[in-house]
């Protein structure tokens, strides 16, 4: 049974990502409520309701996702006629541009939604996702979505690239505390003299969206969310592209491979930028030392880690080269969308542990990197497990401190993870030890 969350979620996450968009769900109501349940664990910070939103019932007194509420009856007699009233509906209660986004069950139905798009006047403001969304993984299904918005947004007209200026890629709401990823990202650009001009689908405006053809690289973060994008940019802007080799920036290794490779590619000295990631390290080095007792108990043991390469690889790499953590399970998603699976197959060569990938997932694992309700039920089953939340669903719904796992700050974050969520090691004795 496939339990990953699908492309009808990636195209939330897309439009969410982007201030100033609304979505339009095409399906029952259900859809929405559970979508809306899990886009307020990752939008932290609260936005009071629009009282406008009252006077269209698609909104049902609620600002964000509003929905059409089909029924049984509109799975057999069409949705068309409840499309062309949303749209004129939610238009007339807001003037933003609206995605429209079907579910599994709206997408099957014979239904001709650009026919009904027209009849509500909303051609100009509506983009449509992909029919088959749903079908899509949730990768693919936020890389259609977001390439879709900048076509829709984006002129492709002769404009004047800003030097040392770039957009970010495949960075998107779906990381815990995005908000403070996002800020690790641009210092870590900033100490080598990089500004971001976007982060497309994550938090940015359509003003930044737009501003965005401007710049002279772009960075994938996450290529597996952001493949289709980076060859739209590059096709219809002149915006080349640039995959970290060590993937996303997560842990030491890959942190000073990110600045460095940034740095060489706009011919800018990195040994500052670098210099302050090493005092970081030492300062989280001395807290390990002293609490080398915790930490001990876990060098030379196995790990089981499931997530898309380009956070898999700097993980285990990081886990390997500086803990002597190795991986025994490693449970690879969105490989048909990542060009970081072959880096990921060719380490895990390297180091011997290949065998990782065809391991038993049922083994009793000391280190789990998983997502966060797997993660809440391991540990409540078993404490001597310690496991990591490194991906959606989270099992917190409120963060006052950063969460994220990118930057220096995720580099303590991961630790404290590894060291706090174990609650007792094999010899019974508790464990305690605080990074922040």
């Amino acid at each position: 049974m496939n339990t990953e969350p699908d492309g009808f979620l990636g195209a939330v996450l897309a439009a969410e990502g982007i201030k100033g968009m609304k979505i339009l769900i095409n399906g029952p109501g259900g859809c929405r409520s559970r979508t809306q349940i899990l886009l307020k664990e990752l939008i932290h910070e609260y936005s009071k309701e629009d009282p406008k939103c009252c006077s269209s019932k698609y909104f049902s007194r609620q600002s964000k996702l509003p929905c059409t509420y089909l029924n049984s009856n509109d799975m057999i007699m069409g949705s068309a006629d409840k499309i062309s009233d949303g749209l004129s509906s939610i238009n007339s209660v807001s003037d933003s541009d609206t995605i429209m986004v079907d579910t599994l069950g709206a997408s099957v139905q014979v239904t001709d939604n650009m026919n009904a798009i027209i009849r509500a006047h909303a051609e100009d403001k509506t983009i449509t996702a992909s029919r088959y969304v749903s079908s899509m993984s949730i990768y693919k299904g936020f890389d259609d979505t977001i390439t879709r918005i900048v076509e829709h947004l984006c002129k492709a007209e002769e404009k004047h690239k800003i030097p040392q200026t770039v957009n970010i890629l495949g960075y998107n709401i779906s990381d815990s505390c995005w908000e403070y990823g996002r800020k690790e990202i641009a210092k870590m650009l900033e100490s080598i003299g990089i500004s971001v001009t976007a982060f497309i689908g994550c938090g940015c405006t359509k003003e930044e969206l737009k501003r965005s053809t401007n710049s002279e690289l772009n960075i994938l973060i996450h290529p597996e969310f952001s493949m289709k994008t980076a060859e739209y940019y590059s096709a219809n802007f002149d915006i080349p592209y640039m995959i970290p080799s060590f993937g996303s920036p997560i842990g030491y290794p890959s942190i000073c491979s990110f600045i460095q490779e940034i740095s060489s590619r706009f011919g800018i000295d990195p040994a500052t930028a670098l210099e302050s990631i090493m005092s970081e390290k030492s300062d989280v080095d001395r807290i390990l030392m002293n609490s080398e007792k915790m930490l001990g108990g876990f060098r030379g043991c196995g790990c089981s880690i499931t997530g898309i390469p380009s956070d898999v690889l700097p993980i285990i790499r990081w886990m390997r080269d500086h803990l002597s953590i190795v991986p025994e399970y490693v449970k690879i998603l969105g490989e048909d969308e990542s060009p970081m699976t072959e880096h990921l197959m060719k380490f895990l060569q390297e180091i011997d542990c290949m065998d990782a990938l065809d391991a038993d997932p049922s083994e009793k694992y000391e280190l789990i990197f998983t997502d966060g309700m797997s993660a809440e039920i391991i540990k409540r089953n078993d404490g001597t497990s310690s496991c990591v939340q490194t991906r959606i669903p989270y099992s917190f719904g409120t963060s006052l401190v950063n969460r994220s796992l990118i930057g220096t700050y995720g580099c303590r974050y991961i630790l404290d993870e590894i060291i706090n969520s174990r609650g007792m090691f094999y010899c019974g004795q508790p464990t305690m030890v605080d990074f922040r």
